[in-house]
């Protein structure tokens, strides 16, 4: 038989969670200064704006051109609980369906259907996952190294490319790589077809895919290469499925690798923007963004078969 929860037990149960989560979540916001939209603020912190509390800042949302105001989490009130008394007078089946209706909710935040969407992108799916290192950000920018791997961080593909355009000051001091290094290296349309068939036979997920496979695009262009088949890539961006879960940083509704990455309380191991090592972090991101929806699933179903 399932052991039983006591009625006392279950009062105990909700209180402790709900005041332990509260009191962790606001600690640990309040310590990095973060700031989030009042959605968020009430489904994963249970807090919302203090009366007269001003925004910290507006930053954009990634589905509009609506600015969006987010508040310091510091500044903001705990939403309404349930005091002991009131508590104590629900019985164990209240207490249960306000926990899992409390739970259910959840479902409809932005990060569990960014999350859910995630895992309904590479369920049963042969993903692969991919970075670039460019000369710039410019309209006539070149890849100068390419990492692609597997879903579970094997390595499918890794090259460095020669260009015919120079390194910018910027690109350099983000990834340490200067033209003396890619002499001998190839140039892109030694290897475009090999990367074409890859990208053009399973799904692609890439942390910031609109400016990956511009540079792709660019690339086979500079180096006189079909350059069709990069618009029909299937590709999913967790650039903006990261900000839905973890908040946008930045005015333009979105955030960096670096930051998801610390967002998601994953250790970063190896050089930031180097390909390989981006990669292997995006695909570390991707596990946790996933597993953020299944362990609210399963949470819910222990409750649903009254094992909590």
């Amino acid at each position: 038989m399932t052991p039983q929860i006591s009625n006392k037990g279950l009062l105990k149960l909700a209180m402790s969670e709900t005041k332990d989560s509260f009191e962790q979540s606001l600690a640990d916001a309040c310590r990095n200064s973060e700031a989030y939209g009042v959605t968020r603020l009430r489904d994963q912190f249970g807090v919302k704006p203090a009366p007269n509390q001003k925004p910290h800042k507006f930053v954009k949302s990634p589905y509009s051109n609506r600015s969006n105001p987010i508040y310091l989490v510091s500044g903001c009130i705990p939403i309404r609980r349930f005091k002991e008394k009131e508590l104590q007078k629900l019985t164990e089946r209240q207490i249960r369906g306000r926990k899992l209706s409390g739970l259910k909710a959840k479902r409809r935040s932005r990060w569990y259907k960014a999350s859910k969407l995630l895992a309904e992108f590479i369920e049963n799916r042969d993903v692969l996952v991919l970075d670039t290192e460019t000369t710039c950000v410019s309209n006539d920018a070149q890849v100068i190294e390419l990492s692609i791997m597997d879903r579970h961080g094997n390595e499918v593909f890794y090259q460095r490319y020669s260009p015919t355009v120079p390194i910018s000051e910027g690109a350099f001091n983000a990834n340490g790589i200067s033209l003396s290094e890619l002499e001998e290296c190839p140039s892109w349309d030694t290897r475009s077809d090999e990367v074409k068939n890859l990208l053009c036979s399973r799904p692609v997920l890439i942390f910031n895919s609109k400016f990956d496979l511009r540079l792709i695009k660019q690339s086979c262009i500079a180096f006189g290469c079909d350059e069709l088949w990069v618009d029909n890539v299937e590709s999913m961006c967790l650039m903006y499925k990261a900000a839905e879960i973890y908040g946008a940083t930045n005015k333009y509704g979105s955030i960096s690798l670096k930051n998801a990455v610390a967002a998601a309380g994953i250790e970063w191991q190896g050089k930031a923007h180097t390909a390989t090592v981006d990669t292997r972090m995006t695909i570390a991101l991707l596990d946790e963004m996933v597993r953020k929806h299944h362990a609210l699933d399963q949470e819910i179903q222990k409750i649903e078969n009254n094992k909590i």
